[in-house]
């Protein structure tokens, strides 16, 4: 008598069935499926296979397995009855409801932290899986501050959870080895209180994955100023004037989360409302971030019109050739002025060049460390100088970065903390700052106004409107002298100047200028300060 030996309780170490999952490795022919199954462990990270020991030569079998293979997934190969490959599908099919509810579980507890860190003013929220753990990190004013951990495990599946189910037009599944973007759907977003989120994930160390969710805050009604948001008033005139011209190209840069999105909004606004609506400006944003306030004669709003990239988020080459066919899109629109939320290859600054060049405005953003460093990194990119460097044309250089701004409720005098500075802190504060009328942050979490995370943030920032000595001297001695030039003989205030004011009028801690913008002496150190000091 034969004795019936039980299947491998495969359930327990490989629970997932990817054969069954859209993605890479789905069968979809019910032919093939009674032939083969593959398993993984909750992470993905691993495989088994299963295969009917009467058909490991068969020609669907082999193509199969070589599909597997292409993918780089690590799994072991078994030949087993094809009757344990129909209960493992049966049982996969019987478990989805069971996985249905851990994933609305999961959805619940990725909704739950985003609120919080959007309640915390968060500009990200990250997740960094590597080794055993995975860790929930926080961007606040920008600096980053670990709040949660959790298995490794666990955050893969959190993740996994976010791109099958809560992501924008998404069809594509988590892949571990792979960099991938999305949005959060709108429902999401509207729940936990934010305009939208975007999303980043790619590889990390360990096998691990690393995610980061840019939080976009509602928008609350109310536009501010470029003073408001913290512009000194000849920065705000020269700004607006070049904007108001509604022709060439203003490229504002500044780093991820240095508000430059904010700052083109105020500016679009204001261009709306002193022309009551009557000309045209679309936008282009990946994806649209916050709500541009539109204001004509008659009340009922403006000439503002914001588009969403038009991307195919499952095909990379597609998405990179995006920006630049959108421009050109925007053509048969008939607007006057556009911004296209971001220049980020030679493709899509020729694109705004050429649009530029017949009569519109363009005013896009920018990856740069200052104003004159946009016309390096175009030139460097290949971009005809006869446009680059045509002041007609490029008619405003701006670059600015967000800086942590004091609580004036719990601030207290630099003399404070004078003895615990280094000597070369010292040597700066006392040489560039006015000390006695300098404060510091607490950080103090009794605060009531506060509760220790300081008044929020400013702007430091330099604009330049070039003119045509300005630009004749990038062309012949390059961006160092262009900038000189611009400090001595155009006024040019540069943002280590300007967050010296903000520390010099007690808005911002000088240890947090330095950590935010740039050690004091970086403009001494190329001949600038001097001179800045007497504007």
């Amino acid at each position: 008598m034969s004795t019936a030996v039980a299947p491998f309780p495969l359930e327990k170490s490989y629970p997932v069935v990817l054969s069954d999952e859209e993605g890479p490795y789905q069968l979809k022919e019910d032919q093939v499926r009674s032939l083969v199954v593959l398993l993984a462990t909750p992470t993905r990270e691993e495989g088994l296979l299963l295969v009917s020991r009467t058909h490991a030569v068969d020609s669907n079998v082999m193509s199969y397995v070589a599909r597997i293979r292409s993918t780089g997934l690590k799994f072991e190969r078994r030949d087993v009855t094809q009757r344990e490959i129909v209960e493992a599908y049966q049982r996969n099919t019987d478990s989805k409801k069971t996985r249905g509810d851990d994933e609305t579980t999961r959805q619940r507890a990725f909704l739950s932290l985003i609120e919080e860190a959007a309640k915390l003013g968060a500009s990200d929220l990250k997740f960094i899986v590597g080794g055993e753990w995975t860790i929930i990190r926080y961007l606040i004013a920008g600096r980053g501050r670990n709040v949660h951990q959790l298995t490794a495990s666990e955050g893969v599946l959190m993740i996994r959870t976010l791109y099958n189910s809560m992501l924008e037009n998404q069809s594509t599944s988590l892949n571990l080895l792979a960099e991938q973007d999305g949005n959060l759907r709108a429902t999401y977003a509207k729940q936990v209180g934010l305009a939208g989120a975007r999303v980043a994930t790619r590889p990390g160390r360990d096998k691990g994955l690393l995610m980061t969710m840019r939080l976009l805050p509602a928008d609350k009604g109310s536009s501010p100023t470029l003073i408001d948001a913290g512009y000194l008033p000849q920065q705000a005139k020269t700004f607006l004037r070049c904007t108001e011209q509604k022709q060439g190209v203003v490229l504002l840069s500044g780093a991820t989360g240095s508000g430059k999105t904010s700052t083109l909004k105020i500016c679009a606004e204001h261009v709306d409302r002193r022309e009551q609506g009557e000309i045209d400006i679309i936008t282009i944003e990946d994806p649209i971030e916050q709500n541009l306030q539109g204001h004509d004669a008659n009340g009922i709003g403006g000439g503002i019109a914001q588009s969403p990239l038009v991307k195919d988020n499952d095909n990379p080459d597609d998405a990179a050739r995006a920006w630049p066919r959108n421009i050109a899109n925007l053509m048969r629109h008939a607007p006057k002025i556009i911004i296209p939320g971001e220049i980020r290859d030679k493709a899509s600054a020729i694109a705004a060049f050429d649009f530029a060049m017949s009569g519109h405005g363009v005013w896009t953003t920018f990856h740069a460390f200052q104003a004159e460093g946009i016309l390096m990194r175009l030139d460097e990119w290949g971009v005809s100088r006869d446009m680059l460097l045509n002041p007609s044309l490029v008619i405003a250089l701006a670059n600015q970065c967000l800086v942590r701004r004091l609580c004036d409720a719990c601030k207290q005098p630099l003399s404070t903390i004078w003895n615990s500075l280094t000597a070369e802190q010292q040597h700066r504060f006392k040489t560039f700052t006015p000390v006695d009328g300098v404060y510091v942050a607490t950080n103090d979490p009794n605060c009531p106004t506060c509760k220790g995370r300081g008044g929020g943030r400013t702007i430091a920032a330099e604009v330049v409107e070039p003119d045509e000595a300005y630009m004749e001297t990038f062309r012949n001695k390059g961006g160092l002298a262009a900038r000189r030039h611009w400090v001595f003989e155009m006024g040019g205030i540069t943002k280590t100047a300007h967050v010296l004011q903000h520390v010099a009028a007690g808005r911002v801690d000088p240890r947090h200028a330095e950590g935010d913008v740039s050690l004091l002496d970086f403009d001494h150190k190329y001949g600038l300060h001097r001179a800045q000091a007497a504007a």
